[in-house]
């Protein structure tokens, strides 16, 4: 059930050999047809009350097992409403992958606007560009934690209505994450349960020019 589980094997079969009152049990695990990349699309659209609709185009490439302790290449690439592209290098720290660390760098457009009383007094564009790095381990089969050090920094340029009194700001500091998931599927799960923890702070003794955090949790 194990061996069958990973998304790496497209089957798994058995023999048993040898001595027929005392036989040998081999397993016979076969890889995926399609080989150890993963191309994943993505369709999403939001909508509001106001009767703004915007449509979300993305791509996920993640490129498994590039060396023999199971090292992946992921990346993201959404279209649409938000601009993004966000590579990271996921490399385990031994080979039961107890242990992990992963580099992570993004770029990301979007549009924004600003209000006052409800009323909508300006519209910008938020560039950001930073990354992080994460060190992580196992809980069991079925959790994670990590832990790890953000930098990012966010340009604004006004595109109609008044200016900012800021035009760009830098966030770096401490993130935690503890993660949990027994679905049986990614989407559509059937039996299961997934939690997760996420703590960011931005502290500017940590190379930000601004002092915040926060917690949340679902």
């Amino acid at each position: 059930l194990r061996l069958g589980a990973l998304e790496d094997l497209g089957s798994v079969e058995y023999r048993f050999l040898g001595d027929p009152n005392h036989p040998d049990l081999v397993w016979v695990p076969a890889e995926r047809a399609g080989g150890r990349n993963f191309i994943r699309p993505n369709f999403g659209v939001y909508g509001n009350s106001d009767g703004d609709v915007e449509v979300a185009l993305g791509l996920q490439i993640v490129s498994r097992w590039l060396n023999p302790y199971g090292a992946q290449w992921r990346n993201n690439l959404q279209l649409g409403y938000q601009l993004g592209l966000t590579t990271s290098f996921y490399q385990p720290l031994n080979l039961a992958q107890r242990y992990f660390v992963e580099p992570r760098l993004l770029w990301q457009r979007a549009v924004q606007f600003l209000y006052s009383n409800g009323n909508r007094i300006a519209e910008f564009k938020s560039i950001d560009l930073g990354g992080q790095i994460d060190l992580g381990a196992a809980l069991g089969h079925n959790g994670q934690i990590r832990l790890g050090y953000w930098n990012e920094d966010r340009r604004l340029q006004v595109t109609t209505g008044i200016p900012l009194s800021e035009s760009g700001v830098r966030d770096a500091g401490p993130t935690a994450t503890i993660l949990y998931d027994s679905r049986n599927e990614g989407a559509f799960a059937t039996r299961g349960t997934a939690a997760e923890i996420d703590y960011v702070r931005s502290d500017d003794s940590m190379g930000a020019n601004r002092n915040w955090q926060y917690l949340e949790g679902g």
